[in-house]
């Protein structure tokens, strides 16, 4: 496609979802989008975006044509190699979704957002990661949110109860602004945290793993909350980790160096005596590949490692060279959906 007749299409792209084109316009797009199959992925992949953004349509003074076409400009010019091992299309996804939703937030912190329906309604918004993907969001309130790969959040677009109650599966670190009249609270479904106002972080997959938050700064309340009925399982200070398993109910805390578990979202992996099975896991949510042990016998390794920024081919080469692991890898494949298949590591010992 020439670079002009891009321009154009992104420019209009915006004006066609919202219905807002001439006639003309809109069967110049038409002829676009037939005239290759390129053009034609692309148009669904901004259709799917732009159909993404459901909260943008209940508020009435979002200028949400002129905030896409000045994100769009960032497909262009945008070199973030964090994106590296995730499709072309996931990668404009990415591009777009993020900053858009960051515009949104700004937008109704700035007092110009109008929520539709009866004053006592308000929308509530969702946020996620991709896998292989880090991203960070304002809340209404000011507090600041930094979700890890794989990860989602729910919240009001405004906190108009007595508590600011917000919903988290995955993990993210928490910067909350303090309030002392409405409590914070992270709810993950099988562990809830109440805070005033601190630094802290959680880890809540949607999996059999038992909830984990870890205390940087102030203090924090744990909860569960089972059939309506709330029951305090204790304060958290700062420097330790607690670890809940919602199965027998039970929750363990001890003393850790809190930079291990929270140096993440600034781009860093630390390992630190992990057990092999605890440095795969994170491996594969922090890549976005699938990792196979070819031997057991690697599973009995501990590591300890430090990463910043490294590519996978950079942290498996200095596993290699520390642990005696042997690698082997399978690049992604092109399904016929035009998905793309996770790259797989088989790991075997020397």
């Amino acid at each position: 496609m020439e670079d002009n007749d891009r321009e154009l299409i992104e420019a209009i792209l915006p004006g066609y979802f919202s219905k807002t084109l001439t006639v003309e316009e809109e069967r110049f797009v038409e002829e676009w989008k037939k005239a290759s199959k390129e053009n034609a992925e692309l148009f669904e992949e901004y259709h799917r975006l732009w159909m993404s953004m459901g909260l943008l349509k209940e508020m009435e003074e979002i200028d949400t044509v002129g905030a896409l076409k000045s994100v769009n400009k960032k497909i262009k010019t945008g070199t973030d190699t964090s994106y590296r091992f995730i499709p072309i299309l996931t990668r404009i996804a990415a591009m777009l979704f993020i900053p858009l939703l960051c515009y949104t937030l700004a937008m109704s912190l700035s007092g110009k957002t109008k929520i539709s329906g009866r004053s006592s309604d308000v929308a509530w918004q969702t946020i996620s990661t991709g896998v292989g993907m880090r991203g960070t969001i304002n809340l209404p309130d000011g507090s600041r949110v930094t979700l890890n790969s794989g990860s989602e959040i729910k919240y009001p677009t405004r906190f108009t109860k007595g508590t600011r109650d917000v919903h988290l599966t995955g993990e993210a670190f928490f910067e909350v602004t303090k309030d002392r009249k409405h409590p914070f609270i992270v709810s993950t479904g099988k562990l809830n945290v109440e805070v005033l106002g601190t630094t802290f972080n959680v880890s809540a997959y949607n999996d059999d793993k038992p909830v984990e938050v870890v205390l940087a700064t102030g203090s924090v309340s744990l909860f569960s909350d089972k059939g309506g009925s709330k029951k305090s399982l204790g304060l958290l200070e700062p420097g330790h980790r607690a670890v809940y398993n919602p199965l027998n109910n039970n929750l363990s805390v001890s003393g850790v160096d809190t930079e291990k578990y929270t140096a993440w979202k600034d781009g860093k992996l630390i390992f630190r005596d992990d057990s092999m099975v605890d440095v795969i896991s994170r491996l594969e949510r922090w890549f976005n590949v699938d990792i196979y042990v070819d031997d057991n016998r690697i599973l009995d390794y501990e590591i300890t490692a430090r990463f910043s920024d490294e590519t996978l081919d950079q942290v498996l080469t200095l596993l290699k060279l520390s642990s005696g692991i042997e690698y082997s890898v399978e690049k992604n494949s092109q399904l016929k959906d035009g998905d793309f298949t996770r790259t797989k590591i088989h790991l075997k010992k020397k």
